[in-house]
């Protein structure tokens, strides 16, 4: 199982000597009144920013001053101005520094006279393309749901969306899909009504991209669309490996990551030949229909001339592991309707490589009981594990545990114990530390908003809660 992080340390290890001292030679200030602005939790003016949002100036700094009561509004580390912080500052214990453009922070009030090394932990972007089902059956209502399968889903990924778009890029493809201007009908019975259809190329509802335009555009495409048709899943998938490894989104830079989400079982090969047992018709079928189920008596194989509607179960595994063979994970949601097919999104979720940590089944099951709330709330614990963690992992050797300190956007997070209302860290193992944690506001601030960079400064005595 593999749950996914946006914080991935990056090999960049610098020896600085003096250089986290928190004098006026280090950020290249203006004198001391600066200094001491910034560390009663002011905003800095000299040559890293401006309270009034305009850019860094030529020296490179750049970027906001941070102290232990509030934030600046300087200068962007781009350069480009307005950037601020977060609640970085909020819990600092008078420490403050300057964020730069590249290469380490330019202080870290607290750790001046040590020498000291420092790994820098970047946030690593997210890409993730929904693949969502639109077949006929979306429009059903689950029982006591008090809405179609559909309206929920959009009010799901509203909530959901919305929570993460500063931090995730999203796109949207909808399968079946019609290749050309005229709808696919409802209801869609036979190959003539398009039940399958699906565009030639891998074009996509929404392209990939970041920002809030971009999650509008998803939901109101979803709020146009009436589901019709099949279930063309691994025609679907092709199309997201044709986009992400050939077409558009293989200039994406950060991770890519496929979300499956579908009510039924994958079908749609018109080549399809399958017996009985694995017929979609007789499987979803009651006693006394035209398809009964297969351990009916007087059941026949209704595949026998609809093909389309087989099982398409190896088609769509393998889709998923070329994803997967492409560095693409692929995760699975199994809406109301999918039961039957639990043992295949099995499947899927596995080949895809993200998985649930919790629970018997590793794809993320919505069952009819648990009704909206469990579909929102599955949808915001996927979207909060893109984009978590608050854990940085260590990847060197640490010679001295009591020489570790963290900075979020070159401001001192204290150790100590975990807590929900003051910003500490803490070691996963005191004794073999292996993942360095990162709690209170600003652990909230990097899974909902971002932050310009984490280090993880060695060779300094660490600055704790006393």
């Amino acid at each position: 199982m593999n749950k996914l992080g946006r914080i991935a340390l990056v090999g960049f290890l610098t020896a600085f000597g003096m250089a986290f001292g928190c004098s006026s030679d280090d950020d290249g200030g203006s004198g001391d009144d600066d200094d001491d602005a910034a560390a009663a939790g002011g905003a800095d003016t000299s040559s890293g920013g401006s309270t009034d949002g305009s850019s860094g100036s030529d020296d490179g700094v750049g970027g906001q001053e941070v102290g232990s009561g509030g934030t600046a509004s300087g200068g962007s580390p781009s350069g480009d101005g307005g950037a601020t912080a977060g609640g970085a500052g909020e819990a600092a214990t008078g420490t403050g520094g300057t964020v730069p453009t590249d290469g380490p922070c330019r202080s870290l009030a607290g750790l001046e006279d040590c020498g000291s090394e420092s790994v820098q932990a970047q946030t690593v972007p997210i890409n993730v393309l929904l693949v969502v089902d639109k077949s006929a059956s979306m429009t059903a209502d689950p029982g006591d749901w008090g809405e179609s399968k559909w309206n929920a889903l959009h009010g799901a990924l509203s909530s959901a969306l919305n929570q993460v778009r500063g931090v995730v890029s999203w796109g949207l493809e909808l399968f079946p899909t019609s290749a050309g201007d005229t709808p696919i009908p409802t209801p869609c019975s036979t190959p003539e009504d398009r039940c399958c259809e699906m565009p030639e190329s891998a074009e996509l509802n929404v392209p990939v991209a970041g920002g809030a335009q971009n999650v509008t555009e998803i939901l109101n495409q979803l709020n146009n669309t009436d589901p019709s048709g099949g279930t063309p899943t691994a025609v679907a998938l092709q199309h997201a490996y044709e986009y992400f490894v050939n077409g558009a989104g293989a200039d994406l830079s950060g991770e890519r990551y496929v979300l499956l989400a579908t009510d039924g079982a994958p079908n749609c090969d018109s080549e399809a030949e399958c017996s009985i047992d694995t017929c979609t018709l007789n499987l979803e079928g009651e006693a006394g229909s035209s398809c009964p189920p297969p351990d009916d008596p007087n059941a026949a194989n209704c595949c026998a001339n609809r093909p389309e509607a087989c099982l398409d179960d190896s088609g769509t595994l393998a889709q998923i592991q070329a994803l997967a063979d492409s560095g693409i994970q692929t995760v699975v949601v199994g809406i109301p309707g999918s039961e039957l097919y639990q043992t295949n999104l099995e499947e899927f979720a596995t080949a895809g490589g993200f998985t649930k940590l919790d629970g018997d089944i590793g794809y993320y099951e919505v069952t009819q009981e648990g009704g909206v709330d469990e579909l929102r709330d599955t949808f915001v614990e996927i979207t909060t594990a893109l984009v978590t963690d608050c854990e940085i992992e260590i990847t060197q050797d640490i010679p001295n545990p009591n020489e570790v300190n963290v900075a979020v956007d070159c401001v001192v997070i204290p150790r100590g114990e975990e807590s929900g209302t003051e910003n500490r860290w803490f070691f996963d193992d005191p004794q073999e530390p292996t993942v360095i944690i990162i709690s209170g506001p600003i652990c909230d601030t990097i899974q909902s908003e971002g932050v310009d960079r984490i280090d993880t400064v060695y060779g300094c005595p660490t600055i704790e809660i006393g």
